[in-house]
């Protein structure tokens, strides 16, 4: 009985060794792959290019050539953490030193309420001109210039 225990702790040990090998050869390959998603993300002006920017760990373990569900095994368990850390510094500092692009709802309603206001601007000198118009080509005469034939003059009335 002996023999044949010293055969399965022997067996056991090359399985573990063989475990040991495959670990250290998927941990690399998911490291890689992560680093290139991280080099390509910085080629691209700090976007990853594929996938709608998402980087994430299925993205990984594709990249690596594993099985999506290779990460989430409990014997790779130790491996997330390591390709977090190869992202997660370079967006924590691109996060730092990029100012948000997006604009609160108030500076929205400013920019918003400038265009309107130019556009008010342009309507009432282009109606001034047109009435400058009438005015020297006498137009209706016995009529009042300044009343067009609807009665809606935008420049006589402010904004409301």
């Amino acid at each position: 009985m002996s023999g044949v225990q010293s055969k399965t702790a022997a067996a056991r040990r090359a399985k573990s060794k063989s475990d040991d090998e495959v670990r250290l050869r998927n941990r690399r390959a998911l490291l890689s792959a992560a680093e290139a998603m991280v080099s390509e993300r910085d080629a691209n002006g700090g976007v990853y290019p594929h996938h709608n920017g998402e980087m994430t760990m299925l993205e990984v373990c594709a990249r690596a050539g594993l099985s999506k569900g290779t990460i989430y095994k409990s014997a790779y368990r130790d491996l997330r953490d390591p390709i977090k850390d190869c992202w997660a510094p370079s967006v924590e500092q691109e996060v730092a030193r990029t100012p948000s692009k997006r604009k609160s709802d108030r500076e929205r309603a400013k920019e918003l309420e400038e265009k309107y206001d130019a556009a008010l601007d342009r309507l009432r000198i282009v109606e001034l001109e047109i009435l400058e118009l009438r005015i020297k080509l006498g137009e209706g005469e016995g009529k009042n210039p300044l009343q067009p034939e609807d009665g809606n003059l935008v420049w006589l009335h402010p904004r409301s």
